[in-house]
């Protein structure tokens, strides 16, 4: 059945949330997890947070954070999400590693063993377990320093605490002081940040935390992937030379200098640009970022001689700044460079910021279209503002028009439309579909990506 009472929905998804408490198992109950990648995107209301299952590799957490729950019950949905990593770094190898024989040089049989953690150097390279088995099981990427995307880092870093075999490293978005300057209570206390360079020390074998650290100039983040691995996930500097095989671009603080003094503290403009890749299928994240970054990133690829097109190509989009219009966000040349068969946007009901706008999701409805992309099942989507009436007809259809009122009404504000729509186009909108989760079988080049809901698991149930 079809949940028509936006109410009773929210209920059902908290309750669902109470019996269910593993998004990637329970979308995708019964896959191979080491033949498959997996990548959930949470409903977390107003916010944004994506966990990426990589087969035999480590979990991919990007952002962790809201600040408006709308349907969602926050301590289930953290722990929803802590739950989620720590089942992708219980599957054990689907081989274990080879026995390496001792070199010449080794110790006797009675001397104390090497710590696993930090493998001999003496060891021949080819013989040395790569970097996701021995020194990290989990990255952790903040886009940049907003509440909505790191505000529940904390809670979620708690729960995970609770099990030692979770080895994480990580990537925060612009620079240190971006994280301590809200308040009272700092993002990120110098305790943590201690911790967490401490972590990339021992795991990455780097001090660097901030992606300011790097500078977004000299020099790139590696993650120590090895090359022959099949995924990728790399931060370069803009620069410095971009191969095509790029996987994460950003542009830092180079473009926060030059944009609008009245903007140049946004920390949107600090925003990561994370694009994932599994061999030939990939998933494009941009945080926040505005127009003025993602022209910069295509800037920089044409000055390097690369073609923005075949580098930011990506099967699954997640829109920038849950689909705003503010700062030309989301504009038409970034989303036909990226070309994507399937769109995501993370966003709650918040009418002070009115995410998504119909204009943005209008002109990425008249683009899939026309791209003639495999149609879904029936779903909803949610837009603030009516689509636009040139949608071919049959695309989308109306479902229901909501009025709401701001929560501190002041004389100049008005009444705001947000719209329901019914659609099968592969765009999905979190308030409306729950977790949106996408699968594709590695062992298979040409397998196809399987999409999966919150609320379809809901109505088939």
């Amino acid at each position: 059945m079809l949940f028509k009472n936006r109410t009773l929905k929210n209920f059902i998804f908290l309750l669902f949330s109470f019996v269910f408490t593993s998004a990637q198992g329970t979308l995708f109950e019964g896959l191979d997890k080491h033949s498959h990648v997996i990548a959930t995107f949470y409903h977390v209301g107003q916010g944004h947070s994506t966990l990426i299952h990589v087969p035999d590799g480590p979990a991919i957490l990007v952002d962790s954070g809201s600040t408006e729950h709308t349907g969602v019950d926050p301590t289930v949905r953290q722990q929803e999400i802590a739950d989620d990593i720590i089942h992708h770094i219980s599957i054990p190898p689907k081989s274990a590693p080879p026995s390496v024989e001792k070199p010449s040089s080794a110790p006797p049989a009675s001397a104390p063993a090497t710590n696993p953690e930090k493998p001999s150097s003496s060891l021949p390279a080819s013989t040395l377990p790569t970097s996701a088995e021995r020194h990290y099981n989990l990255i952790i990427i903040i886009t940049h320093a907003d509440k909505d995307h790191v505000g529940w880092l904390r809670e979620i870093l708690r729960r995970l605490k609770t099990n030692s075999s979770v080895r994480p490293i990580y990537l925060f978005g612009g620079s240190k002081e971006d994280y301590q300057t809200e308040g009272d209570t700092p993002k990120l206390t110098d305790a943590e940040i201690l911790e967490f360079r401490r972590a990339n020390i021992e795991r990455l074998g780097e001090e660097k935390l901030f992606a300011q650290d790097y500078g977004f100039m000299p020099s790139a983040v590696s993650f120590n992937i090895p090359a022959e691995a099949p995924w990728g996930l790399k931060v370069f500097a803009m620069n410095s030379s971009i191969p095509e095989d790029t996987t994460v671009l950003s542009t830092g603080s180079e473009e926060a200098s030059a944009s609008a003094n009245s903007k140049k503290t946004d920390p949107n403009l600090s925003s990561i640009v994370l694009r994932f890749h599994y061999q030939n299928k990939s998933i494009m994240i941009a945080g926040d970022a505005p127009q003025f970054v993602t022209d910069q990133i295509r800037k920089k690829l044409y000055l390097q001689k690369l073609t923005p097109s075949v580098v930011l190509k990506s099967d699954i989009l997640l829109l920038s700044h849950h689909g705003a219009k503010t700062d030309g966000t989301n504009d038409l040349g970034w989303i036909e460079n990226i070309n994507p068969s399937y769109a995501v946007i993370s966003a709650g009901q918040h009418i002070g910021y009115k995410h998504p706008a119909a204009p943005i999701v209008s002109k990425l409805a008249a683009f899939i279209w026309a791209q003639d992309r495999p149609l879904t099942e029936h779903h909803e989507i949610g837009t603030f503002g009516m689509l636009d009436s040139d949608i071919p007809s049959g695309i989308a259809k109306i479902k229901s028009k909501t009025l709401l009122k701001p929560s501190k009404p002041k004389t100049e504000e008005k009444e705001v439309l947000y719209a329901t729509y019914e659609t099968t186009l592969p765009i999905f909108t979190t308030l409306q579909s729950g977790n949106v989760g996408f699968a594709w079988d590695v062992s298979s080049p040409d397998s196809d990506i399987n999409v999966r809901t919150e609320t379809k698991l809901l109505e088939d149930a």
